[in-house]
């Protein structure tokens, strides 16, 4: 009930915001706004859906803007998410965004192509919940709208489009191709719909592996604007034939997070043997400041070692260099790389854990002996 209290008061809260400016269409309860920078959005949205929107402060917060009504605007809830906290301006810099790259969603004309097509269906009838079912729904559980729409739709459009491709210009205001494709996508969460580049793939535990093909593209990608100031949001609107942005910037399945993570671990900075460099956040006197420390990580062992048996040839040897180095002295028996040495036979495999748990074993046995 609170729950239900509270996306109430949201959407009139949305209202009271959009009231200076008209809907373009209203569909029963269903009021179809654009916001500043052309993306439908509806008060009445499920979050995650096409047309869900957020309230987003005009000037950010961390800049002085309040939280107010005449600094919130509704916009859609990708923009917002590419917005983030910076302002919009012509002239790129890292704390600023052009409105061009804010058009994330449907836009108004290709919402009322749609409106057309049902009418002309004579679907009149559960015209408004049809249009509901596709704009306002969120899709199945374990698929998401990428990134950005006009870009899945025109994968979809012109390669995974079952019943044979269509150019761009002569379908992106179809409104029969717009609620197949949405239709097939929220209410079916059809491969055809969310298939490579044509919608966003799958949830999956975690984060997507990446293929050998996406890697070297990634590095040509990094290569060709590694020295831009957002660098990693510069591959991913980059549309080239042939470019990491082309190829897999269309699916929605990367962010910029994703991009940074995976140049820190080509460059050594993953959880490998080798170790790499670890950039942390601390605060000092005069604000946030990076840190930066070297760290080396060891070779992984094998989590099955300790099911492994025992042989009588390693147990000797254990017991040889508990002699040498004395009893609770794991890590020395475990890095003694002397010839012959235990360390050097069979360091490699168990861990001081091991080491500890097998001396008390032996320990155990050997007053086992002495009672019998």
């Amino acid at each position: 009930m609170a729950s239900t209290s509270t996306k109430m008061n949201e959407i009139r809260r949305t209202h009271a915001l959009l009231s200076p400016r008209a809907p373009f269409l209203q569909r029963a309860n269903n009021l179809f706004y654009a916001d500043d920078y052309g993306n439908v959005i509806c008060p009445a949205a499920d979050p995650g859906s096409l047309t869900s929107y957020h309230n987003d402060h005009t000037t950010p917060r961390n800049l002085g803007g309040p939280t107010t009504a005449d600094n919130l605007l509704p916009i859609a809830a990708k923009a917002n998410a590419v917005k983030s906290a910076k302002t919009i301006s012509d002239h790129f810099s890292a704390s600023t965004v052009s409105k061009g790259d804010l058009m994330t969603g449907i836009n108004a004309r290709q919402v009322v192509a749609m409106d057309k097509f049902l009418r002309s269906e004579r679907k009149g009838r559960d015209l408004s919940y049809r249009l509901r079912r596709v704009l306002c729904k969120s899709p199945p559980k374990g698929v998401r709208w990428g990134a950005r729409f006009q870009d899945m739709f025109k994968t979809y459009l012109e390669r995974d489009r079952e019943e044979g491709r269509i150019k761009w210009a002569d379908g992106k205001e179809d409104g029969a191709l717009l609620f197949e494709y949405l239709d097939a996508f929220v209410c079916d969460g059809s491969k055809a719909a969310r298939g490579a580049g044509g919608g966003a793939a799958p949830r999956v535990e975690g984060r997507s592996p990446w293929s050998e093909e996406e890697v070297r593209l990634f590095e040509e990608a990094m290569g060709k604007h590694g020295g831009a100031k957002d660098k990693y949001a510069a591959i991913l609107k980059d549309r080239e034939e042939g470019t990491w942005g082309a190829v897999y910037g269309v699916e929605g399945k990367r962010d910029g997070v994703a991009l940074k993570d995976k140049a820190a671990h080509l460059k050594g900075g993953g959880a490998g043997a080798k170790g790499g460099v670890v950039v942390s956040r601390k605060r000092g006197r005069e604000g946030k400041v990076d840190v930066v420390q070297n760290v080396q990580r060891k070779p992984a062992l094998d989590r099955n070692a300790s099911r492994v048996k025992w042989t009588g040839e390693e147990t000797a040897a254990f017991l040889e260099a508990v002699r040498k180095h004395g009893k609770g002295k794991w890590m020395e028996i475990k890095e003694d790389r002397a010839a012959g040495s235990y360390g050097q036979r069979f360091g490699a495999v168990r861990s001081s854990v091991h080491l500890q748990n097998r001396y008390r074993t032996l320990q155990k046995q050997q007053q086992q002996q002495q009672q019998q």
